[in-house]
């Protein structure tokens, strides 16, 4: 795992869940993101003059990539960082519960 998440897995994230017009350009981030921003499968939190992506995928686990993936944008130098996937979500983060059906499409 990559230093720089491990660095961010102990910010206190208060995360809320994504609208479309939160998510960077079309494959700013890769297919995965754009498929988050999609289905209204990803969450965004800002701290530390960072803002992040965290998409949470409906199909995980071998052979595809784990649960979630954790992206950030760095406005003061314009700069994108993709962070990894990860299996469980670090204890420092509040994120809310993962929406199911209909209610799933983004705002």
């Amino acid at each position: 795992m990559k230093k720089g998440f491990r660095e961010r897995a102990s910010w206190p994230l208060a995360w809320r869940r994504a609208g479309l017009n939160d998510w960077p350009a079309v494959s700013a981030l890769g297919d995965d993101h754009d498929w988050a921003r999609k289905m209204g499968m990803g969450f965004v939190a800002e701290f530390s003059n960072e803002v992040l992506f965290l998409i949470d995928r409906d199909w995980f686990g071998w052979p595809d990539p784990p649960r979630w993936g954790l992206a950030s944008f760095d406005p003061a130098n314009g700069k994108w960082n993709l962070w990894g996937n990860f299996s469980d979500l670090p204890s420092a983060w509040t994120v809310p519960a993962a929406l199911d059906g209909p209610e799933r499409n983004p705002t």
